[in-house]
C-alpha cells in the first residue's frame, strides 16, 4: 500500500480506499477487510444509506473486534433525501455514529446535495457537529461545482471551516448516465471528470475521493467477468469510452499489467490529491488493485489515455 495525507487528519491515509457498501454479513466483512488491512489498507468508506445501515454496523463491529480504531480512517456519509436538511443531516449523523459504534467519524460527508437548501446552512450545521467532536473533518459527495463555490464563498465570508473532501464520480471512462435508481427514478449524482472540475481541484488542492473510480468494471479484460449489471452499458458505453478502453488495453500490454490497473493508475496520477474508492468484492481483487500503485504512466500516456494526442 502507499499512503498520502489529508489536511486535518493526523493519520496516514491509504491511497486506495476500501468501499464498505455490500458487506452485509459478518463473515464476508471479516474476509474482505482482514485482507485489505493485512495489505496495508486503513481507510474505509461507508454510508448510513447502505443496506439500511447494515454495512456501517458490520464495519464498526470489525473495527472493534480487531481493536484498530486508532489505526483506521473511517469515511461516513449521510444526509440523503429526504434528509438533505440541517435537521436531517443531524439525524443521519447521529444514527450513523450509533450504527458504527463510534463517537466520531474521521471524515463525514453529506451523501447527496439538496439544492433547495442554501449551501451556507449546510456549512453551518457541519461546523457545529465538528466543534462538538462528532467528526474530525467534513466534506460532501455529489455536489456540483456551482454549489461548492457557493459554500466556499459563504465559509470564507463567515469564517467557517470549509469542505476538506469532495467525493464525486471520477474515472478514466466518462460516466454518461446515472447508475443508481430509487423507486424507478435516477438519483442525483455528479461527476468530477469534466475539465472545469478538474481545473478546480488542481487550483484549490481539494482532496477528491472518487466513487466508481474503475468505471464499475468497464476495463475488466474478460468481458465475461464484468459485473452482470444491465446498467453498465447505459452508464459507460460510448464511442469515446471504447477508445479509452482500447488504449488502456494497449498500455496494459506495454506495462505488463491488466487494463483495469491502467485505468486506476490514470486516476491515481492526477495533478491533485486523489484517494480512489475501490469497490472490491473478493479478496483477490484487492491484491490486484494494489498493482496500479506501481504503474508509472508518463505525462504523454496520461494525455493519450484521455484522448488528448499532444
Amino acid at each position: 500500500m502507499r499512503y498520502g495525507s489529508i489536511p486535518g487528519l493526523d493519520k496516514p491515509v491509504a491511497r486506495l480506499v476500501q468501499g464498505a457498501d455490500r458487506n452485509i454479513t459478518i463473515p464476508y466483512t471479516e474476509a474482505l477487510f482482514d485482507q485489505y488491512f493485512e495489505l496495508g489498507g486503513n481507510c474505509f468508506d461507508t454510508s448510513h444509506a447502505y443496506r439500511d445501515g447494515a454495512c456501517e454496523r458490520n464495519l464498526g463491529a470489525w473495527v472493534r473486534s480487531r481493536g484498530v480504531r486508532d489505526e483506521v480512517v473511517v469515511f461516513e456519509k449521510g444526509g440523503n433525501p429526504p434528509n438533505g436538511t440541517p435537521e436531517g443531516i443531524t439525524d443521519e449523523l447521529l444514527a450513523g455514529l450509533d450504527g458504527l459504534g463510534m463517537e466520531h467519524a474521521d471524515v463525514w460527508l453529506m451523501h447527496r446535495d439538496n439544492p433547495d437548501v442554501p449551501a451556507g446552512e449546510i456549512v453551518d450545521v457541519l461546523n457545529e457537529h465538528q466543534a462538538a467532536g462528532r467528526m474530525t473533518i467534513f466534506g460532501v459527495s455529489n455536489w456540483s461545482l456551482a454549489r461548492l463555490l457557493e459554500a466556499r464563498e459563504y465559509a470564507e465570508r463567515r469564517g467557517r471551516n470549509y469542505f476538506s473532501v469532495v467525493s464525486n464520480q471520477f474515472s478514466l471512462a466518462r460516466i454518461v448516465d446515472a447508475w443508481w435508481t430509487i423507486d424507478g427514478s435516477y438519483t442525483y449524482w455528479q461527476s468530477a471528470s469534466g475539465p472545469e472540475f478538474r481545473d478546480w481541484f488542481e487550483a484549490t488542492g481539494t482532496v477528491l475521493v472518487p466513487w466508481s473510480s474503475q468505471a464499475s468494471g468497464f476495463f475488466i479484460e474478460d468481458e465475461a467477468q464484468q459485473p452482470r449489471d444491465r446498467d453498465l452499458p447505459r452508464c459507460y458505453h460510448s464511442p469515446g469510452n471504447f477508445t479509452r478502453r482500447e488504449r488502456a488495453f494497449e498500455l496494459a500490454r506495454r506495462h505488463g499489467v491488466s487494463p483495469i490497473n491502467i485505468a486506476l493508475a490514470w486516476v491515481l496520477r492526477q495533478p491533485f490529491p486523489v484517494f480512489p474508492i475501490i469497490g472490491t468484492r473478493l479478496p483477490g481483487e484487492t491484491r490486484d488493485c494494489l498493482r496500479a500503485l506501481d504503474v508509472a504512466l508518463t505525462s504523454e500516456e496520461l494525455r493519450w489515455l484521455d484522448l488528448h494526442e499532444g
